[in-house]
């Protein structure tokens, strides 16, 4: 069957652009119409299979219909230039794919979807018309059928006919009747006011046209209300008509052979669907084959062979295939190395086993000489650990540099980075794709002045980082099940009281039923502001529930019961099944996930254990030190606010700090006007939400929430805070102004965040970016100093005996022999707190224990 596929691209555009959440490139240019509309196309070709397509545009342009009626979709609000952006990304993936895009001065797009149907519908089987504007079932007949977008760009529905009747009880031509009498808000065609959109169809039922109700209406038996109705908008009745009905005369050039679809080049779209970022679209095509930059290679048939030609200060690119899931992987199936122009891909076979290959492999791999390079080192290092191979000599890991030129992405898989970078499918050659996206990196760490934070920072971490996961962490699981049985007590009390407040059982896991039972049968307001609306209601979020405390002793009591249920999901049920055969818990560090360059650590997730609830503390009680051994915990003090001043350049901060006084009650004194010992506990704990909230752009809405201020009070404060703190005003404007201009913001040593929200249409979305520009400079600065702290840890210090577990925030965790440890403590605490000069001193609290409390 010979198919005509039309797109009303405008109506596709919008659809998209609004349907999809905003989404940015990889170049941060917002591209969510682009995608949207990308993938509903690769979509209907692979459904449809259609042998030709056309696309239908608007113009800029008045049209005949804005002659006829000077306010013709006069009440429409001009869009975001975000989506205006994006149409000119759209018709050159169109021009990629060789399809026609049509437009004409004075015409609309559904009037050349009109035209082009009526003059190809003999010359083809079926037209299918794509569109979000249902004025297009006027079209519809047998040989030409709409397919109407329902929900979102995903969800269609197929007009043919008998649908058309079905839905609306009218043939298609009549929908033009229907539209007349209606009316159409959208493009502000008045219609006949009153009649709304069933008195016209059952009008249109009855008398077949507009035409001839009017011929009739007079004798007519309907209502005398509705007659003078009729009457009185005839005019507009007969205007609308003309304005609705699509035309089908367009003049201009259409030919079909132009619209054949088919013949196009497969890698300039891909290469166009890559720069974009949409990997999902790119499996629909085949990819170019790269040739590698280092050609004429000589392929070794025998690992002993390969060996025989590395030397001494040589380079060895080699990568692990296909390890079992997991840290302690063992089914290797390919293992490929490079050297020089020599390279070798093994296999495993009958007559050699990746076992005999890697003990071969074993002196190349330990000799710190010999520089490497691979695809996420760690992993690797995991693998190689298991035939009892120490690796040394790490040079480049292509992943951890993809993550430094670019860390918001959310994938840095190998497959990823030679899609983007290199614009091909991984295939066998991979261990040649890792050189060649050694050499593309390179450039681009140079480029960017990236060198220290990649080369001085985030590579000598990554051993630093297997071995804590080697380490692991001991647990009291007895302890464990105990808090469970506690916990579990004390979940039944809760629910109990909860219960009785409501005066009825509950889910109280469930939003839609809290949301009834707090805001319908309780009625609960709060004293100040009010409760955020979501999809499904009034929100129960804990950011709202906050807001109700006070009104009713249920809030505080649902509060305990989401914590208590959560810490028991996450952590008391859920540690004990990671227990490893050594009894120790095995957390994985992430080095490639955070864009301010923190470490974020999983399977457990050890960063997001409560700290400041004594439920959370209990939980760290369960860590424990293996029996002679203590736990150490070196915990950087308001590291934050320390550098906070150093980079706004804050005096009154900075000489506060050098001189030991307590920051918080400094800034209460300044801003209250009260000497330093009148300083109330009251007074300092507001100065110490203002000093961490500001970092985090917090306003005076989340100043009065964070201390129980009213909004009048808060707004005093901190217009008070930034007349006495002028630096850290100024700090935060030419941050924003600077982040806006250069599109990234940076830390003290050179790392980048880019901030593509800051291109943003939508103010919310800006503002966020804004908030990330002011606070990334300094949390990207702390992150920095202490994998800086932990190398210079880990090189001086750490051994068999002394090992580095933890590394959570500001605080690390080592293991060591209790005898013995003072010595130990206090040289890891000067390494610490030396790690970096500047403007104020570092200091470092110790904590000591058998238990990680």
């Amino acid at each position: 069957m010979k198919k005509l596929i039309i797109l009303d691209g405008n109506a596709l555009l919008h659809r998209a652009f609004h349907a999809i959440r905003p989404l940015t490139d990889p170049k941060g240019r917002p591209v969510n119409a682009l995608y949207g509309f990308s993938k509903v196309l690769t979509k209907i070709i692979a459904d449809s299979k259609p042998e030709y397509i056309a696309v239908c545009w608007d113009r800029r342009e008045k049209t005949f219909r804005h002659e006829a009626y000077k306010n013709y979709k006069a009440t429409r609000k001009a869009q975001p230039q975000d989506l205006y952006d994006q149409v000119d990304m759209i018709k050159e993936m169109l021009n990629l794919y060789n399809i026609p895009s049509y437009d004409k001065v004075g015409y609309e797009a559904d009037d050349l979807l009109g035209t082009i149907a009526n003059k190809m519908k003999s010359k083809v089987d079926k037209v299918l018309i794509l569109t979000g504007d249902m004025d297009a079932l006027q079209l519809v007949e047998d040989k030409v059928n709409i397919i109407a977008f329902k929900k979102g760009v995903s969800d269609v529905i197929r007009y043919d006919e008998a649908e058309v009747k079905r839905k609306y009880g009218l043939e298609p031509k009549q929908i033009i009747d229907l539209k007349a009498l209606m009316g159409d808000a959208s493009d502000n065609i008045k219609g006949v006011k009153g009649i709304g959109a069933k008195g016209a169809e059952a009008l249109i039922k009855k008398f077949g046209s507009v035409e001839n109700l009017y011929k009739k209406l007079e004798d007519s038996d309907i209502k005398e209300t509705q007659k003078k109705l009729l009457l009185a908008d005839k005019e507009n009745a007969f205007k609308s008509l003309d304005l609705v009905e699509i035309r089908k005369n367009v003049p201009g050039s259409y030919s079909l052979s132009d619209m054949k679809f088919g013949d196009y080049d497969k890698d300039k779209l891909n290469d166009f669907f890559v720069e974009y970022g949409f990997r999902t679209l790119t499996t629909n095509n085949d990819f170019k084959k790269v040739e590698p930059n280092n050609t004429h290679l000589i392929k070794a048939t025998d690992v002993k062979e390969f060996i025989k030609n590395i030397k001494e200060k040589d380079e060895l690119i080699f990568y692990i295939q296909e390890a079992e899931e997991g840290l302690f992987g063992k089914d290797v199936k390919n293992f490929s190395c490079l050297s020089g122009k020599i390279h070798f891909d093994f296999y495993p076979n009958k007559n050699l086993s990746i076992k005999d290959v890697m003990q071969l492999m074993k002196p190349i791999f330990e000799n710190k000489n010999i520089k490497k390079i691979s695809h996420d080192f760690k992993e690797q290092m995991h693998i190689l650990s298991n035939f009892n191979i120490n690796l040394e000599g790490l040079y480049f890991d292509t992943m951890l540099a993809g993550y430094i030129i670019n860390p918001g992405k959310r994938h840095y898989e190998i497959d990823e980075m030679i899609l983007e970078y290199l614009k091909k499918k991984k295939d066998k050659g991979v261990i040649v794709d890792i050189l060649n996206l050694k050499d593309e990196f390179t450039k681009k760490i140079k480029e960017e002045k990236l060198e220290k934070i990649f080369f001085d920072i985030e590579m000598p971490l990554i051993p630093i980082l297997f071995n804590m996961e080697r380490n692991g962490i001991k647990l009291d699981i007895d302890l464990l099940k105990k808090m469970s049985n506690d916990f579990s007590k004390r979940l039944k009390e809760i629910d109990k009281k909860i219960y009785k407040l409501a005066d009825e059982e509950f889910n109280i896991d469930s939003p839609s039923q809290l949301q009834v039972i707090l805001y319908e049968k309780m009625k609960l307001e709060p004293e100040s502001g009010r409760i955020k609306r979501g999809k499904t209601g009034l929100s129960t979020a804990a950011s709202e529930l906050e807001k109700l405390i006070g009104t009713s002793d249920i809030i505080e009591l649902i509060m305990e019961h989401r914590e208590l249920a959560k810490l028991m999901n996450t952590y008391i049920e859920a540690l004990p099944r990671l227990v490893t055969k050594d009894g120790r818990v095995h957390s994985t560090f992430n080095q490639t996930v955070t864009t301010t360059g923190r470490l974020s650590s999983s399977n457990p997730n050890m960063q997001n254990i409560p700290i400041r609830s004594e439920m959370g503390r209990k939980i760290r009680q369960a860590f424990v030190a293996d029996r002679g051994n203590v736990l150490v915990s070196l915990d950087y003090s308001q590291f934050e606010l320390r550098l906070a001043s150093v980079i706004a350049g804050e005096g009154h901060m900075i000489e506060a700090f050098n001189k030991g006084i307590d920051i918080h009650a400094k800034i209460a004194s300044e801003v209250f006007d009260i000497p330093l010992d009148k300083v109330t506990k009251e007074d300092r704990y507001k100065a110490k939400a203002v000093n961490f909230g500001v970092l985090y752009g917090m306003g005076a809405l989340g100043l009065a929430r964070a201390t129980k201020m009213s909004r009048n009070e808060a707004e005093n404060f901190l217009e008070k805070y930034y007349a006495k703190h002028p630096k850290i005003v100024e700090y935060m404007e030419v941050t924003k102004a600077l982040a806006h201009k250069r599109g990234y913001v940076e830390t003290l040593f050179g790392r980048r965040r880019y901030l593509p929200e800051l291109k943003s249409y939508m103010p919310q979305l800006r503002a966020t970016g804004e908030r990330m520009a002011i606070n990334m400079p300094i949390q990207g600065t702390q992150a920095d100093l202490i994998k800086m702290a932990m190398i210079n840890v880990y090189n001086k210090v750490c051994n068999n005996n002394v090992r580095m577990l933890l590394q959570v925030h500001d605080e690390l965790v080592f293991e060591m022999p209790e005898q013995g440890s003072d010595e130990i403590i206090e040289k890891i605490k000067d390494l610490m707190e030396n790690v970096y000069k500047l403007k104020v001193p570092l200091e470092v609290h110790i904590s000591v224990d058998k238990r990680w409390r």
